[in-house]
């Protein structure tokens, strides 16, 4: 039951990521990072790692690492979630991770910006460019870097929250129909 456990999520600090269950979002890296961040700092013991989206391809490497985890009980899998539940889930984060290794846009950060959840994500692609300044940056082939990221927006999520909220403003509907619009007529 998908509002019971928003619900007991919010009793507990967890980082949140949001995408299909495939290769390219480096999910495999997410868990052994968040190992790292668990086994590097005992105060993390109540932290949660909750993974939503629906399962892509070649996912098993994701499923066997958790299968593998003294720290199970700390992954969730909660599968796709609707508008209004991803709402509430995102509301609750205390942190984003997204260390993708290709993104075309990356609207789960934007999303995650949008909702004041300090994020952590890829220093590659098109991520960057969402980002701006208001991210903590991470190399996506080094789990240390993401471990260190998870636990800077941990630690320092206040700041990001707020530099996240101004940065997702620059992608809002209004403003975008404004640069198309000034686009055309220039045309």
């Amino acid at each position: 039951n998908l509002p019971l456990l928003i619900n007991d999520l919010n009793c507990y600090p967890y980082i949140l990521s949001v995408c299909t269950l495939e290769p390219r979002k480096n999910l495999q890296s997410v868990i052994e990072s968040f190992l790292l961040l668990k086994e590097s700092n005992k105060s993390f013991n109540e932290l949660k790692l909750v993974l939503t989206g629906a399962p892509g391809w070649k996912n098993d490497s994701i499923y066997n690492i958790y299968d593998q985890s003294v720290y199970k009980n700390d992954i969730i899998f909660t599968g796709y979630l609707n508008d209004n539940d991803l709402y509430e889930i995102y509301r609750y984060a205390n942190a984003f991770i997204y260390p993708s290794f290709y993104e075309g846009f990356g609207l789960p950060i934007l999303e995650a910006m949008a909702s004041g959840v300090p994020v952590v994500t890829s220093s590659n692609s098109s991520l960057t460019e969402v980002g701006g300044e208001s991210v903590i940056y991470v190399d996506p082939f080094n789990e240390e870097s993401i471990c260190q990221g998870m636990n800077r927006a941990l630690k320092d999520g206040l700041d990001f929250s707020k530099k996240g909220l101004i940065q997702a403003k620059k992608f809002s509907w209004d403003n975008s129909a404004s640069k198309v619009q000034r686009i055309i007529e220039n045309l």
